[in-house]
């Protein structure tokens, strides 16, 4: 026996076809449905108009025949389970493609951002470049170019021999800073003082009276306040030959290799000259010279 539908082969007392679903009315078991539909029907005479409960009552057992007759031929429910599994796939093709498209959409937002920070992130290092290209030339301190100071914006100008007859007097400042790799702060609380006696306006010499505070250690090992070493020396007419760069003085410890060099820098702005001074004590013990450094910012008093 073969299907009416799509003409598989089928077994003799099957109900419906494997294959497409197709129920096989004519099995075994399967009653007559067009006899069974008639039987639905209630007889009535030929030109005998059916009333309205007559015709519900017909459409009733019609559709009770119609139930019982697909379930004897074996109804398959397959066309509909195919059916079902295709609408699902389609239904969710679509979703995977409005998944997708929601995807991309944000991948390519995302890459649209990742673009821009990254045009952000250029500039920046263009600008960050061309900073340290600024810092790195030299400054213009005369001239249409001259750069301001941070304190009155008037343009400051490296100091002149000229100058140099400015800073005739007497100069004092704190300790800011002192090097080692241990510090000791005995400066902290005694002043660097410095008498400019004279400037020479020809040749630059000059005659300086200091009054320091000399390390008279080796390197430490823990930061100290102070040690027994340390005490103020004091240097009389002491000669250098100013530049305009600075100029230095060095004192000798009596009875001993050790001195103090002083490096002074003159800084002249719109408002005034400051001396920036370090000061080097250089002591020798068992003929290792060991070195502290103290720096000074010295106004005239």
């Amino acid at each position: 026996m073969n299907c009416p539908n799509c003409g598989s082969s089928l077994k003799d007392d099957a109900r419906f076809c494997p294959v497409c679903g197709a129920p096989i009315v004519g099995g075994p078991d399967a009653p007559d449905a067009s006899r069974t539909m008639r039987a639905a029907v209630p007889e009535r005479g030929a030109d005998e108009p059916p009333t309205k409960e007559q015709a519900k009552e017909s459409l009733r057992r019609a559709r009770a025949a119609y139930a019982d007759a697909r379930r004897a031929a074996g109804k398959s429910y397959a066309p509909r389970v195919v059916a079902g599994v295709l609408a699902a796939a389609v239904v969710a093709g679509a979703a995977g493609g409005g998944v997708w498209y929601v995807m991309d959409q944000r991948v390519s937002e995302a890459n649209a951002r990742a673009d821009e920070l990254q045009a952000q992130v250029d500039d920046l290092r263009g600008q960050l470049d061309a900073l340290s290209a600024a810092q790195q030339a030299p400054v213009a301190t005369t001239g249409p170019d001259a750069v301001a100071d941070d304190v009155s914006g008037e343009a400051a100008a490296e100091p002149t021999l000229d100058d140099a007859q400015s800073l005739v007097g007497t100069w004092t400042g704190a300790l800011s800073e002192t090097s080692g790799t241990a510090h000791c702060y005995g400066a902290s609380e005694t002043p660097l003082e410095v008498t400019i006696k004279s400037v020479n306006s020809t040749t630059g010499q000059m005659t300086l009276d200091v009054s320091v505070l000399f390390h008279g250690h080796g390197d430490l090992t823990t930061d100290a306040e102070k040690t027994d070493g340390d005490r103020v020396v004091t240097f009389e007419d002491l000669t250098t030959t100013y530049s305009e760069s600075g100029f230095t003085v060095r004192g000798d410890i009596e009875g001993s290799d050790d001195y103090v060099s002083i490096s002074f820098e003159p800084q002249q702005f719109s408002y005034g000259v400051r001396l920036k001074a370090v000061a080097e004590s250089r002591h020798y013990d068992q003929h290792l010279g060991d070195s502290t450094d103290d720096t000074y910012t010295l106004e005239k008093s």
